[in-house]
């Protein structure tokens, strides 16, 4: 049987087995299922922070892995993997006044906060573009919904 294709528990049980393991975060740490509770816990507040928690990892993480996990990791890895393509589509959501908006995302190259705007000079209010807005060395233009029949 492949090692990764077992599971973490099975792997977990095999590790503890082995290694003689007391996995007292799983009986009375804060993964209990019964209502012992470890006495500890109220000095450390979470398994994490226990001695016994950190020597057993520590003793995990030092054992050497079982025979042929690393050869099989390494097929795994090494296999290519195929890219599926998903047909999604994207927008960029926004509100204006009462209305929600949105654009396809490819349109979309950064969203700034918004800055000080300045009316342009010569322009009629009917037009759609009327004032501008400095961004960095960049000055944009501020589009208004009204030139758009809002």
């Amino acid at each position: 049987m492949p090692l990764l294709n077992q599971t973490k528990s099975s792997l977990m049980i095999m590790q503890t087995a082995e290694l003689k393991i007391d996995d007292c975060w799983n009986r009375i740490g804060i993964w209990r299922s019964g209502k012992e509770k470890c006495p500890e816990l109220d000095i450390v507040i979470h398994c994490r922070n226990c001695p016994v928690f950190s020597r057993t990892g520590r003793k995990l993480l030092r054992t050497p892995p079982p025979e042929g996990y690393r050869s099989e990791c390494t097929k795994v890895l090494a296999t290519k993997k195929e890219i599926k393509s998903l047909n999604v589509k994207t927008a960029f959501v926004f509100r204006t006044g009462n209305d929600w908006l949105a654009l396809p995302s490819h349109m979309i190259r950064e969203v700034v906060n918004m800055g000080q705007i300045h009316s342009l000079p010569n322009i009629t209010s009917n037009s759609s573009a009327r004032s501008c807005q400095y961004s960095r060395p960049i000055t944009d233009m501020c589009i208004h919904r009204q030139g758009f029949g809002y």
